[in-house]
């Protein structure tokens, strides 16, 4: 577990007591850009890595919004906005 994570259902009050954390590191950008490895030299592997990672990634976030949406019709209160969360972070 990330020892930045902040609980949303503080709202926004808990962003204030967040550490600092910078665009790359709230995107873990460096493990995502070091994820993509291809075992031979042919020019279109990595193509293939990145348009399937990014496939995996989108069902991710379908599931994500699929259980969302379940725990919704069952009168779970949605957790903070977006724009909650990541209010202050700063963007390069």
């Amino acid at each position: 577990m990330r020892d930045n994570v902040i609980d949303s259902s503080k709202g926004v009050n808990a962003m204030s007591q967040r550490k600092e954390i910078s665009y790359s590191g709230y995107l873990e950008l460096d493990k995502i850009l070091q994820a993509q490895q291809p075992l031979s030299s042919a020019h279109d592997e990595m193509l293939f890595i990145i348009q399937h990672q990014t496939s995996e990634l989108w069902m991710k976030l379908a599931i994500h919004e699929l259980s969302a949406t379940c725990r919704f019709d069952c009168g779970e209160r949605p957790a903070a906005g977006l724009q909650d969360i990541v209010a202050g972070i700063p963007h390069p």
